[in-house]
């Protein structure tokens, strides 16, 4: 399923999951007393994993599926004098994300497909982020590639891994929505390929899954605003996600890499 087909049929209910309308589309990072404030602490959590390994402030930043816009202030607060690009195959969610951060400076949001990221290259963009968006990229290897040839700095990636792809094919709520996840090898060996070494590679699966699953089951179905069969795929392929984890079929991991 290409993300656009993906976003058409889920992304009203997906939104409906978190009642606030936090503008985030992640699992979070649990635990945390409601989804919003896990939504944010996984935010924040991967900017300062890209601080901690990349002391340069970067000048522009591009954001590759940027959701909703709910990121971007923390973007912000961390880059104040960076220019902020978002990229989206959703028009709808630019419509939302450029209308809630309308008062924030240097922020725009591009409406195209990652493969296509080539033509941002005037933007002098040195440094690329992904928060839980990868999966969906069809050809991440000539996307790394091309962000070489940009010479974008700094990559960071927050993202699902298929670890071992030939588990997920019997579960047919979990395997269309990952058929282009990489494993953690194919991070680190595309990386490699492309010209940029691999600073730091974190699993923080123990922090996401089951976290993320527990909070799709208190979700009061007869209140939700979303399709409720819709959410009960999301309870079932989401609880699958979490037991695939625990197997170490799959891992939530996020990478730093950078051309030095």
């Amino acid at each position: 399923m290409d993300p656009r087909t993906y976003y058409d049929l889920t992304e009203d209910s997906y939104r409906a999951l978190c009642p606030v309308r936090s503008g985030h589309m992640n699992m979070g990072l649990w635990p945390q007393k409601h989804l919003s404030a896990a939504q944010e602490a996984l935010v924040e959590s991967v900017l300062k994993f890209h601080k901690a390994l990349s002391k340069t402030e970067p000048n522009a930043v591009i954001d590759g599926g940027s959701g909703w816009g709910g990121s971007r202030r923390f973007f912000f607060h961390h880059f104040p004098s960076s220019s902020y690009h978002g990229i989206n195959v959703s028009q709808r969610q630019i419509a939302v994300a450029s209308e809630a951060n309308v008062r924030i400076p240097n922020t725009t949001y591009h409406h195209m497909d990652i493969r296509d990221i080539h033509a941002l290259e005037s933007l002098r963009a040195d440094a690329f982020f992904s928060i839980e968006a990868a999966f969906h990229f069809e050809k991440k290897e000539d996307l790394i590639k091309s962000l070489r040839q940009m010479a974008v700095r700094s990559v960071t990636i927050a993202d699902i891994c298929v670890e071992k792809p030939e588990d997920i094919a019997k579960f047919p709520l979990v395997q269309p929505a990952l058929r282009n996840g990489w494993s953690t090898r194919d991070y680190e060996l595309s990386f490699r390929d492309a010209g940029y070494t691999l600073l730091g590679s974190e699993n923080v699966s123990s922090q996401v899954f089951n976290g993320w699953s527990d909070h799709l089951f208190q979700i009061d179905t007869k209140n939700f605003a979303g399709r409720k069969r819709l959410l009960e795929q999301f309870r079932l392929g989401f609880r699958q996600m979490a037991e695939l984890a625990d197997q170490h079929v799959l891992s939530y991991r996020w990478f730093h890499a950078e051309a030095l």
